[in-house]
């Protein structure tokens, strides 16, 4: 995995793993939920170390440790004195496969570290700890390394820029500091006994090099044969000065050939010009900086990457001493598993005495993409979970079948704290999966994981899952749970104190707070919105103390929010000003704008101060208003004051007089004057400083490339526009309402072209429909021609489907570098329920029905050329007749506010049901691909278009208690809709009831509610000799039932789709199942005895 691009997370990462799309099952026995038979089913339940499964087998002894020969050495080039311990064994006879087998277990990658790139024109004065820290991870130590040991990690593999190194003088020596500092780090690893992999990852993009090309006389792309073989010089270079340096460690240490670069990225864009010639295009680069894509086929990209492979097993053979015999990693193609068990990817040729027993095959795996990429909007299922097994047996026929092991070198979930379907779960499959094809599975980690700080892991549940797998005990007192989604508003990159309440904060409304500045530069700064604070800058979120930020475990801060009109008290306990004999600035900061509220008399009066628990004046005081902030900030001391200005405190302050904190201040006082903020509050007119909109606006930020017509997105009613996806990843989306969107994922505001962002002269003709007719988009001034194919080109639109059936598209014209390769042509609907609720119009869907799309075909056998400048499509739309008639009345329902265009206006009628509708083929999608699709057309009559709905009643999440049982809400109801709830416990009464029957509705209150689930531990404990589950109810999960002793009759009216162990653990007696048809009773008996608990009939 390279670095995130957080402008364009999808294509940054999309390389890694594609769902496959058809399978045959073959010599893994598919291990599923219990009997579950919907794949949709999603994983949910966080697993308990009973629960799991899988048993890594690691070796009792490191063969590379011979106990009480460490030894203390210099590192060359650092000058560093360490302990060593690696022995430098080499075992000739066992092979890769064993050791995936016996002692490699589960591995982490470091990542994010050494492969974090230095930029081109800072390489020369970087230090190595300048690259391992530029991605914001710590400095690595043996105490990390020796942490995750203490998991029964006994596998890492070590991703690294090796041009970091480089300082491109055209030798491509790699700098003995460099090369000094992955050698400590190795160290660290195999000190304790661990298994290392070294790579080079991304490097900066230099692989482009292999496929380079430049513009000919005429303009034409074609090879720059002096950069390709630059590359192979390069190449050769840095691999024999690897293999030089580590010829003498043990056979713990691994070499891997490259990351995920070998295959497409060959033809990755690189700058022709500029200090990054031959590299990436560095952020923020000026216009002048040229990039220019490979123009390798398929075909020859296969070829390429076969030979590179045979290179690196060659130079590094060719070394001698220990790498004779080194295991080694040969990286598949794209490192995707469907595109390296294609009979074009060929494995290299080893010398004679090792055959194939010394070479693993590296895949990577992040399947389901949208689970397991940081956007983490998607959730994990059975269907998942089975293609996991199906996908996994591809690499079992052609590798493991045959000889080699296999290490899949990257896997995992990217936001383990951001999904809401269970990671354990993942993690236990995955790893299974792969161990039961000789696979090392080797975690993608960039401190998501484990704190590297404090050394240890940072989820509990992940914590027990790695030491039950590895029969380990490290350290599981942590408390966290991995999962839950993240908010869109999460300020990440703002550093936040622990010991600041950010639930407080959070909380909309108005704040106070202590600001202060003393005159050794300890500080609490008045208020700023976290969305402007510059690089560094601090506000109410972190305070400075005895030179020093404060901590959470000495300090206690009382901020307050302020809700009327009256007497409040702030504090700081545990702080350490004394160093200083006067303030600067002290006084009461609040996040109350000035400007707006200055006529409102705000004020703050019968102020009483404690310094260290005394009270520093004999009477109440009153603040004085600082009027040159933006907001509201109340001053006791400001040494800034111009002549004739009062603060009450000056004097003392100006006199020494007035004690400075060594342990606490405090401020109790009035604040009036809040009338018309609280009422602005109270009707959401109020503008929030965070977010600088009123509360009551809920229309989303769009941060608009500036290649975008802002003004034409902005006008209310319908747009449409090019979208595409090319086989290297560029892309625009198709489009999804902003509030909808992952954190960094796009839709039609962002454009991404040569791998990077489109620049600002890239012209951008999207279109505002306004009848029914011809129009025409297109994009100028992007260089998609790295790559092969096309995945997706089409015509996007934010039309919702489902309100406005009958749309069509007709393609008049499609131009690449305006070249005519399609005309006249209908651009079916791309129709996917659960995907996109907006029409996509396709040209070419390389994820649906071969053959499906007009232009499949030509991009398929690679007869299409990308442009390198623009590309257009004309096309006529017809069907918008409604959708126009409710954009004039104003009823037309804005897809980024999901409200009506104008709140007062009348409902319309409803239009007639269309006489035909699209033709939708459903295709199979990985998840890793935009979201350019729409369920199909219905041909129903749509309602009558309202205004939105509202929420009645509870909250999602919220609990109430309603006759026998406790109901926990899953979806909110509404003015329009019931909402959903599942059973969680049961009432007192509940709990003593000889009968339970779950309904299949309840109202509470206005709010109408069905009820679809049972929560674990939903009737534990119940005194029922009988119970009743609604239609609505198809799983029962963990500890359900536990000890129902009593129960004898379980009634189940739907056929159960999953059971979970242990939920019927502690029953006594022998429970009859009822309800449904005969054969579905049947099943759902064979369902419930795979609990674990046989008695039932």
């Amino acid at each position: 995995m390279r670095k995130k691009n957080l402008k364009g997370l999808l294509a940054a990462c999309l390389s890694f793993s594609m769902v496959v799309t058809s399978f045959s099952v073959g010599g893994i026995g598919t291990k599923t939920a219990e009997a579950a038979e919907d794949d949709k089913t999603v994983f949910t339940e966080v697993l308990t170390p009973d629960q799991i499964t899988l048993r890594e087998k690691l070796p009792e002894k490191a063969s590379n440790i011979t106990e009480g020969e460490s030894r203390e050495v210099t590192i060359q080039g650092t000058g560093t004195k360490m302990t060593v311990k690696d022995n430098g064994t080499v075992r000739k006879e066992l092979s890769s496969k064993w050791l995936a087998e016996n002692e490699m277990g589960a591995g982490v990658n470091l990542g994010n570290t050494m492969e974090a790139v230095i930029p081109v024109d800072q390489k020369k004065d970087a230090t190595p700890t300048d690259g391992e820290t530029m991605w914001k991870q710590p400095v690595t130590t043996q105490e990390y390394f020796d942490a995750l040991h203490s998991y029964g990690i006994n596998t890492v593999r070590i991703p690294v820029a090796w041009s970091n190194a480089d300082i491109d003088d055209g030798t491509y020596t790699l700098r003995e500091e460099f090369l000094g500092r992955i050698e400590e780090i190795v160290n660290y690893a195999l000190n304790e006994g661990m298994y290392v992999i070294v790579n080079d990852h991304w490097d900066n993009q230099w692989w482009g090099q292999f496929g380079a090309c430049k513009k000919d006389a005429d303009g034409n792309k074609v090879a720059d044969e002096e950069t390709r073989a630059a590359a192979w010089t390069r190449y050769e270079s840095y691999w024999t000065q690897i293999s030089e340096r580590f010829k003498d460690y043990s056979d713990h240490l691994i070499f891997e050939g490259a990351n995920e670069e070998l295959g497409t990225r060959l033809n990755d864009a690189i700058c022709l010009n500029g200090p990054a010639k031959g590299y990436a295009k560095p952020d923020n680069s000026g216009k002048d900086i040229v990039t220019l894509g490979g123009n390798l086929k398929t075909d020859e990209l296969y070829e390429m990457t076969n030979k590179i492979n045979q290179k690196f097993v060659d130079i590094v053979r060719s070394t001698g001493g220990n790498n004779t015999y080194r295991h080694l990693l040969i990286p598949g193609y794209d490192t995707d598993i469907s595109k390296t068990v294609d009979d074009r990817y060929k494995m290299p040729t080893d010398i004679a005495e090792n055959g194939k027993d010394k070479l693993f095959i590296s895949v990577h795996y992040y399947t389901p993409w949208d689970f397991c990429g940081d956007g983490c909007t998607g959730t994990y299922t059975v269907g998942d979970q089975k293609a996991t097994y199906e996908y996994f047996n591809q690499m079992k026929e052609k590798f493991t079948d045959n000889g080699y092991a296999v290490i899949i070198g990257e896997c995992g979930i990217c936001n383990p704290s951001g999904v809401d379907s269970s990671v354990t779960q993942w993690l236990n499959d995955t790893f299974t999966a792969a161990q039961q094809i000789s696979a090392v599975p080797v975690l993608w980690e960039t401190s998501q994981y484990f704190d590297r700080v404090e050394c240890k892991q940072i989820y509990k549940d992940i914590a027990d899952f790695y030491n039950t797998i590895n029969q380990a005990d490290g350290d599981a007192t942590m408390t966290k749970i991995s999962g839950g989604v993240p908010s869109n508003d999460d300020d990440s990159d703002v550093h936040f104190g622990d010991y600041v309440d950010k639930t407080l904060w959070k909380t909309q409304g108005i704040h106070a707070y202590i600001t202060y500045q003393t005159t050794t530069w300890d500080y609490r700064n008045a208020y700023k919105p976290l969305r402007s604070l510059g690089k560094d800058e601090g506000t109410y979120q972190y305070i400075k103390a005895g030179g020093n930020e404060v901590t959470k475990e000495n300090t206690k801060v009382t901020d307050v929010q302020i809700t009327k009109d009256g007497e409040y008290t702030i504090s700081l306990d545990g702080v350490d000003l004394s160093a200083a004999n006067q303030y600067k600035m002290l006084g009461i900061a609040t996040d109350i704008d000035y400007k707006t509220y200055k006529e409102s008399g705000i004020k703050i009066t019968n102020t009483t101060m404690k310094v260290d628990g005394k009270e520093v004046t004999d009477a109440p005081f009153d603040l004085t208003v600082k009027e040159d902030n933006k907001y509201y900030t109340f001053m006791a001391v400001n040494a800034y004051a111009q002549d004739g200005e009062f603060f009450p405190l000056n004097e003392l302050n100006d006199a020494e007089e007035l004690p400075v904190a060594s342990k606490s201040v405090e401020f109790t006082f009035t604040v009036t004057g809040l009338d018309k903020v609280l009422q602005d509050i109270a009707d959401g007119s109020y503008i929030d400083p965070e977010t600088g909109k009123a509360l009551n606006d809920d229309t989303p930020e769009i941060s608009y490339g500036k290649y975008i017509d802002k003004s034409l997105w902005e006008k209310k009613g319908a747009h449409a526009y090019l979208m595409y996806q090319t086989a290297s990843w560029d892309y625009r989306d198709a489009f999804k309402p902003q509030k909808k969107l992952a954190k960094d994922a796009h839709a039609f505001e962002y454009i991404k072209a040569a791998g990077n962002e489109a620049a600002d002269t890239t012209k951008v003709q999207d279109v505002y429909f306004d009848k029914d007719g011809d129009y025409t988009v297109s994009i100028d001034g992007i260089d998609l021609s790295a790559a092969n194919a096309f995945n997706m080109l089409g015509v996007a639109t934010d039309i919702a489907w489902k309100t406005y059936p009958g749309v069509t598209v007709t393609a008049k014209s499609i131009k690449l570098d305006g070249k005519e390769v399609l005309k006249d042509s209908v651009l079916p609907p791309k129709t996917e329920e659960n995907k996109n609720d907006y029409y996509t119009f396709m040209a070419i869907d390389k994820w649906a029905d071969e053959g499906s799309h007009p232009l499949d075909d030509a991009s398929a056998n690679e007869e299409l050329e990308l442009p390198s400048q623009s590309v257009s499509i004309e096309f006529t739309v017809s069907g918008l007749d409604q959708l126009l008639k409710d954009v004039a009345n104003g009823t037309y329902i804005d897809p980024q506010t999901g409200k009506q265009i104008d709140p007062n206006a009348k409902p319309a009628e409803s239009p007639a049901a269309p006489t035909q509708v699209p033709s939708a083929s459903p295709s199979n999608v990985p998840s890793a691909v935009p979201s350019a699709s729409a369920p199909a057309a219905k041909t129903t009559t749509p309602a009558a278009v309202t205004s939105a709905p509202s929420i009645v009643g509870a909250k999602v999440n919220a609990t109430f208690t309603s006759g026998n049982y406790k109901y926990k809400v899953t979806k909110a109801a509404t003015t329009a809709a019931k909402g959903t709830v599942k059973v969680v416990g049961l009432t007192k009464k509940g709990a003593k009831a000889k009968k339970l029957n779950v309904p299949a509705t309840i109202k509470k209150q206005t709010a109408g509610y069905k009820v679809t689930a049972i929560g674990a531990k939903a009737f534990k404990g119940s005194k029922a000799t009988a119970i009743t589950l609604n239609k609505n109810i198809k799983t029962i999960p963990s500890a359900a039932f536990a000890n129902c002793k009593k129960l004898k009759t379980l009634t189940v009216k739907a056929k159960l789709k999953k059971v979970a162990k242990k939920s019927f653990k502690g029953c006594k007696k022998k429970i009859k199942v009822k309800g449904a048809s005969a054969k579905v009773r049947k099943a759902n008996v064979k369902l419930l005895k795979k609990s674990g608990y046989k008695k039932f009939k």
